[in-house]
């Protein structure tokens, strides 16, 4: 008799997360490369993060349920927030006078 419980799988408010942390770097991408696609900035990065950042808390204080897929989108979110400041600070010391 084994007294370990085995974890069920990923969470679906986990990978939902994760998803939605997908398609803000692929915004993100997207963005740098054509410079053309303000239309949803705001919605991309002021309401979508918070949205995901919801859905990870939620599926990390759920129990029984693997955990990885909301670490990854932590991680995501961590990846997109230094590359901007990178970004900045770059395009700061290039220009550094408008």
């Amino acid at each position: 008799m084994e007294l370990v419980k085995k974890k069920k799988g990923e969470s679906r408010l986990s990978a939902a997360a994760f998803i939605i942390s997908l398609i803000s770097l692929a915004h993100l991408n997207i963005f740098l490369l054509t410079q053309e696609s303000l239309n949803g900035f705001s919605f991309f990065y002021m309401l979508l993060p918070f949205i995901s950042l919801i859905l990870f808390i939620a599926s990390f204080f759920q129990k029984g349920y693997s955990r990885t897929f909301g670490w990854w989108g932590v991680l995501i979110y961590a990846f997109i927030f230094v590359s901007i400041v990178v970004i900045f600070f770059s395009a700061f010391t290039i220009y550094p006078k408008p």
